[in-house]
């Protein structure tokens, strides 16, 4: 398998750019990219493409995601998490499961999060993180999030372990530090595991996946040899009308479906994603052909 998907278990200590160049270098690779980055103190699950796999990323489904993070309550840092400069320390109340659940649980639904200081989202071409190390505080937009399941998992000496699902985009550390305010405390993240990525958990790791299970969602399109050979070389391609038995997506010629995308293949060779136009099929995202299985 030339190209493929791959999940990775990020350790921790590095970077999520390390640790595919490791991966890269270990398997003697020509090209690798990854999806989702994983600050270096966090571990778990990160999506890795290889060669041509790399096209592909940003049509992988990628709506929820699950973390397990450890809250260390009474202490607030300046990065929100234990890698940050100690900024307060507050006494930690009595907590009993029933009053740590009822709050989490005021955490589920959708709401809106103001990115960190201490994050790669860039302000005015710069990287918020790299303002945050001059000093400064800027204004930042607010995005949309939705917290899934916020579920408790155990409370040891102020260390409180909770499982999010999340959306993309979610900041963790913003969560932990919303539910220690919440507790009537302060906190940071002292710990962060992705369980689960992409419609994959731990289990998938070290697991090559194809290009065309990871894009799933779309339906496909089965093409004959020489329409296949068409549409590699840049040409629309217009369908007959049995071809209408080839895509388990319904009647190709409804205009309706003009401009959705199909996987493209020829018996069973991935050939990439095809743009619908009417009753043809033109190319929108091709794999090489060298590439191609």
């Amino acid at each position: 398998m030339k190209s493929y998907f791959i999940f990775l278990n990020k350790p921790i200590g590095l970077t999520s750019q390390q640790c595919i160049s490791r991966y890269k270098k270990q398997n003697n690779l020509k090209k690798t990219g990854h999806h989702g980055t994983l600050d270096p103190f966090a571990s778990g699950l990160l999506l890795v493409g290889v060669n041509e796999a790399t096209k592909y990323f940003s049509y992988v489904e990628d709506k929820k995601k699950v973390y397990e993070a450890e809250i260390c309550l009474g202490i607030k840092t300046d990065t929100l998490d234990h890698t940050g400069a100690v900024l307060e320390k507050m006494t930690v109340p009595e907590l009993c499961d029933e009053k740590i659940k009822e709050t989490l649980k005021s955490f589920v639904g959708k709401s809106t999060q103001k990115p960190p200081m201490y994050s790669a989202v860039k302000k005015d071409g710069k990287k918020l993180y790299e303002l945050a190390r001059q000093g400064l505080v800027v204004e930042r937009n607010e995005r949309n999030i939705e917290v899934y399941k916020a579920d408790f998992v155990s409370l040891k000496d102020n260390f409180l372990r909770v499982r999010f699902c999340v959306t993309r985009g979610t900041y963790v550390r913003v969560l932990a530090e919303d539910v220690s305010e919440a507790l009537e405390t302060c906190g940071h993240l002292s710990f962060l595991e992705r369980q689960s990525l992409c419609g994959h958990d731990l289990g998938d790791i070290n697991k090559m996946i194809s290009i065309s299970e990871m894009l799933a969602g779309f339906s496909k399109i089965l093409l004959d040899d020489v329409q296949a050979r068409d549409i590699l070389n840049g040409k629309k391609v217009c369908l007959e009308p049995e071809g209408s038995q080839k895509t388990n997506t319904g009647p190709w010629q409804d205009n309706a479906l003009s401009g959705e995308i199909r996987q493209v293949f020829n018996g069973d060779r991935f050939l990439g994603l095809g743009r619908l136009e009417g009753a043809c099929i033109i190319a929108h995202r091709m794999m090489n052909s060298s590439d191609i299985l």
